[in-house]
């Protein structure tokens, strides 16, 4: 390993363990905001400390304010699907867990560290997770420089609130903020309006009129509301050289519960183009619906443009029942993300 990324390394696991020491995750829940805003960077940093979500102590390190949002909102409706939602996040992910968690490299950072944990949950280790994609070791220059700058700081938070007894009111609807002060020329941690979104926004895929939507409006609807859902499985599959967790999309009549359409996506392939052409598939063979109901937002976003082209109404409902039913008779594998040495356990 070269120097400069084993000095970063040891800056991380010296943050981390004196982070740990304070026992961050009895004190704070796990949507209770801690925000850094670098000097140098204009993307603030945001935190989580995870208990219940990962079955386990540890810290969630999100580098931008939209994967934060989701990683939220995905972990909110947690009980909503039968999806791997600790999995469906975009961070680094740091755990306190049992030697027998850690991976070989992991275990050889830990001796070349010259660190021996002693006991249950003390051997940290840090892992990037992506959404749709298992986690993998974090490495990289860049992204090790930027996880020990953000780690050192939060210990620096963390520090304030429970050595100097400052009180950030999490309850009240705050955050606690550390940023750069240019008349102290020192970075200040306080307690702030929290003013982060709630829902991840999800921009609409722009559709054109074309021959086929042209076709669609002219064509008289079945009367028939077909119910469309995604929703990422609970396995994990080989996908060339890269782990993966599949995304299944499904099409249901609302009213028999035929379901009409089951198609499994990788993320290393998936395009909103691809969901475009498989409903013009569903439309062809199955006639023209004469409405269109969708239970997840970023699909609602994907086929908005296109269903107003084709003159279909188009509706969003949190939970569709012959969707959840559908959901149930189709994915019969009752495999859940196994523990395995480069991983964590799933969530609680």
């Amino acid at each position: 390993m070269e120097k400069t990324e084993l000095e970063s390394w040891r800056g991380i696991y010296t943050a981390l363990i004196a982070i740990g020491r304070h026992r961050p995750w009895d004190r704070f829940r796990e949507k209770d905001p801690f925000v850094f805003q670098a000097q140098d960077r204009p993307e603030p940093f945001f935190f989580s400390f995870l208990s219940d979500s990962a079955g386990q102590c540890g810290i969630a390190c999100y580098d931008t304010m939209e994967a934060y949002v989701r990683a939220r909102a995905r972990l909110r409706r947690r009980g909503q699907k039968d999806e791997p939602s600790f999995f469906l996040q975009d961070a680094v992910v740091c755990l306190w867990g049992n030697e027998s968690e850690l991976s070989a490299e992991n275990l050889a950072l830990l001796e070349e560290l010259q660190l021996k944990p002693q006991g249950d949950n003390a051997w940290l280790h840090c892992q990037w997770f992506r959404e749709g994609f298992w986690p993998i070791p974090v490495q990289g220059e860049e992204t090790l420089s930027w996880l020990r700058t953000a780690l050192e700081n939060l210990l620096m938070m963390v520090r304030t609130v429970i050595e100097k007894g400052l009180d950030p009111k999490f309850e009240l609807g705050n955050m606690l903020m550390r940023r750069w002060d240019a008349r102290t020329q020192q970075y200040i941690t306080f307690a702030a309006k929290n003013d982060i979104p709630q829902k991840p926004e999800y921009p609409e895929l722009v559709v054109y009129q074309n021959e086929f939507t042209k076709e669609m409006r002219e064509t008289a609807g079945s009367g028939s509301t077909y119910a469309l859902d995604w929703s990422y499985l609970p396995v994990r599959l080989q996908d060339e050289e890269t782990e993966v967790i599949p995304r299944l999309l499904l099409a249901v009549d609302r009213d028999s519960g035929e379901v009409l359409r089951s198609d499994l996506f990788s993320p290393m392939s998936l395009k909103y183009s691809d969901v475009l052409d498989l409903m013009a598939e569903l439309f062809r063979e199955k006639g023209r619906p004469s409405g269109l109901l969708v239970s997840d937002r970023e699909l609602e976003a994907c086929l908005a443009g296109f269903a107003r082209e084709c003159g279909i109404p188009l509706k969003y409902q949190s939970v569709v029942p012959q969707i959840e039913d559908a959901r149930r008779r189709t994915v019969t594998i009752d495999q859940k993300p196994q523990e395995t040495p480069e991983t964590v356990p799933t969530e609680a």
